[in-house]
């Protein structure tokens, strides 16, 4: 038991403790008396380890399950130990507090004895180098504990301890929660793994590290409806090793600063499917130095205060730096994240964001602060299928980096400041053209001044041009600068007419004949005055109307072009 400063000096009082002290420095050495300063403290920490001895199953409290039956049942100041050769059931009649836990092999039980509410097993011991919770120590087979109907509290929590270590923690039901105060370590340096099974399972941690040392591996599955974790902590999802999150079927993880991949060479995977939910109480950094993927689909969401950045840091030397990816998919059901501050695509590292539509659920990501795409390194940003991605401020493309933007099939881009390019040599902005009724509104949308553009446009191979195909490309509400394109060949009986003002650029599509209203083979003068004569609607019901070249019911600007574009 701990003994305390009454017991080792006696009931002097304070002045002759003084001088009790000082005598000793006196006589001893200071390593000595440091050295027994030590001692004394691990004496009053340390206490027995009990091992759990019964066969098959038995009661937490019952002396003789423990140590074949030999001093009793362990207490606050011991450790507990299950180090089995085979699977055994751990009864709790009551809410027992030791110092640490540890569950070196086999397959262990934890189950309320029929109480109501079901109890709760407590583990005390404060020091991050021992955890109170150790699952799978190391040096034998997998270790795997099980919370049936009942609660574990832990200071520090770690699985898969040492290389050649194997620990899972599985929760059963929303009276199973796993509560760790400090630190949550799954896969310290070797493999590590949190399941699920029943539904409204509850984790509550302090920090967390999945993944943490290089070749460890760990994994947190919350694939059960209504799985929480609240992670109130940094969370780093592959330190130096690989880290892997699945949230499904309505899971909530509200976590601190996050990162996916930090340190070279290290993995960090998360997929957010089945209406998921992931609330990020600070930054987002996908591939700091490492790889890093996130996947949000099927109606799932997710939400970031600060920032975020994809692709993060480079190496040093430069080249075999961060590598982020996130892709937002509506195949199957809405896709959503929004970033409550600035969006970095490409910081140092490489970044890629892809924003997939679909013709029944939507794709967007909300940017409310600034955008970036290949700030210093290389950013793709892809919005396709209906895709959407808005920002609140200004947009830049390729500042010190290489940036592309691509958009195709309708996916569009609103910024609700300034659009930049740095760099139009080695930047690329692409439009690819599906269908004809791609960008009935414009490709870009934006408040302030567009600058300069030279988008490549791509027609899908599904796509077949018409005659009077528009499409609207740009609108800055401030003025824009003059666009130059960089368009597709089209058959030999077809042509694009580019219009822009000082708020707007369309394409359109016009037949080569176009520019001979009355048909004698030249575009004059005569021409001109009948398109003139014609201006405006044609005639309902439609009649003949030569000079609505583009064939859109209308004879406007877009005609007026293309028959001075074939004068002659």
């Amino acid at each position: 038991m701990q003994r305390d400063t009454h017991d080792r000096f006696g009931a002097a009082g304070p002045a002759e403790r003084r001088k009790g002290m000082a005598a000793m420095n006196r006589i001893l050495p200071i390593r000595t008396l440091a050295a027994l300063l030590i001692l004394l403290c691990c004496a009053a920490a340390t206490g027995d380890d009990y091992y759990w001895t019964a066969v098959d199953f038995g009661l937490f409290e019952d002396p003789a399950n423990w140590n074949n039956g030999e001093g009793g049942v362990p207490d606050e100041d011991d450790v507990t130990i299950f180090d089995l050769e085979v699977d055994a059931w751990v009864w709790f009649e009551s809410d027992p507090t030791t110092l640490r836990a540890l569950v070196r092999s086999g397959t262990v039980d934890f189950r309320s004895w029929y109480a109501e509410p079901p109890h709760t097993y407590t583990l005390g011991d404060p020091s991050p180098w021992t955890p109170s919770l150790v699952i799978g120590h190391g040096g034998r087979d997998v270790a795997r504990l099980i919370l049936h109907d009942i609660g574990l509290h832990a200071v520090n929590a770690t699985l898969g301890f040492l290389p050649d270590a194997n620990g899972t923690i599985r929760l059963d039901n929303e009276e199973s929660p796993l509560l760790v105060d400090e630190y949550l370590i799954v896969g310290d340096k070797g493999v590590g793994v949190v399941d699920t099974w029943g539904s409204g399972v509850t984790m509550t941690s302090g920090a967390a590290v999945l993944g943490n040392a290089e070749h460890a591996y760990g994994e947190v599955m919350l694939e059960n409806p209504g799985g929480q974790w609240s992670c109130s902590g940094p969370l780093t999802i592959g330190r130096h090793g690989t880290g892997v999150m699945t949230l499904a079927e309505e899971a909530a993880v509200n976590s601190g600063d996050t990162i996916l991949a930090q340190q070279q060479d290290s993995t960090g995977a998360v997929t957010l499917t089945e209406d998921a939910q992931w609330l990020i109480d600070g930054t987002l950094d996908v591939g700091m130095t490492g790889f890093g993927s996130l996947l949000i689909e099927d109606g799932s969401t997710l939400a970031n205060k600060t920032f975020a950045t994809i692709g993060t840091y480079d190496s040093w030397p430069p080249g075999d730096g961060g590598v982020g990816e996130v892709i937002l998919d509506a195949d199957k059901g809405d896709a959503s994240w929004t970033i409550a501050g600035d969006l970095y695509l490409g910081f140092f590292g490489e970044g890629t964001l892809e924003i997939i539509g679909d013709s029944s659920y939507d794709a967007s990501v909300t940017v409310t602060g600034e955008g970036s795409i290949g700030l210093y390194g290389p950013g793709t940003l892809r919005v396709v299928d209906g895709g959407t991605i808005s920002v609140g401020g200004d947009v830049s493309i390729g500042e010190y980096g290489l940036g592309t933007l691509h958009l195709a099939g309708g996916g569009t881009i609103s910024v609700g400041g300034h659009f930049s390019n740095h760099d139009h040599e080695h930047d690329r902005i692409v439009i690819e053209i599906h269908d004809s009724d791609d960008y009935s509104t414009p490709a870009i949308d934006v408040w302030g001044v567009l600058s300069a553009l030279e988008p490549e446009v791509i027609l899908h191979d599904a796509y077949e041009p018409q005659p009077g195909d528009t499409f609207a490309i740009a609108h800055a509400d401030v003025g824009m600068y003059e666009f130059s394109f960089i368009l597709p060949d089209l058959p030999e009986d077809l042509e694009w007419v580019v219009i822009q003002d000082l708020h707007d650029v369309t394409l359109t599509i016009i037949s080569t004949t176009a520019g001979d209203v009355n048909g004698d083979g030249v575009v004059d003068t005569e021409d001109l005055l009948l398109l003139l004569g014609a201006w405006g609607d044609c005639p309902d019901p439609p009649e003949e109307c030569p000079a609505d070249f583009d064939g859109n019911g209308v004879v406007d600007t877009a005609d007026l072009l293309a028959l001075l574009a074939a004068w002659g």
